[in-house]
């Protein structure tokens, strides 16, 4: 399974997308409809201070209930809520390295299972 897309009325499924850009801190300000929808229909949780809610170790995505996904991950000025200062490279690099690594393992290991912090 992938990630769903809708669009223009018609939907398709993606095995990954990558949405690089800055984010505002809040929700109402967002100019994606890919993030706005994902907030909407719950996949996606803002966190308190700002951005999206991910798991600190693995960046994988926190939805409204709690649960962690294994298909959405997310790095960078999106994500500044939980890490605060999220623009300078060296950190960017940091985090899209660690969410590589376990991007890989689920791949090579085929581990079906989401993660947990």
């Amino acid at each position: 399974g992938g990630v769903q897309i809708k669009a223009d009325g018609v939907k398709d499924e993606k095995g990954a997308v990558i949405y690089a850009t800055g984010s505002p801190r809040e929700e109402k300000m967002c100019d994606s409809p890919l993030l706005r929808n994902l907030l909407n229909d719950g996949m996606v949780r803002q966190h308190p201070f700002g951005g999206v809610d991910v798991c600190e170790r693995y960046h994988n995505i926190v939805d409204n209930s709690g649960n962690f996904s294994n298909t959405i991950y997310a790095v960078g000025e999106i994500t500044n809520g939980k890490f605060l200062f999220t623009s300078a490279m060296d950190i960017i690099v940091r985090h899209a390295h660690k969410c590589a690594t376990v991007l890989h393992k689920h791949i090579t290991l085929g581990i079906k299972r989401d993660l947990v912090a």
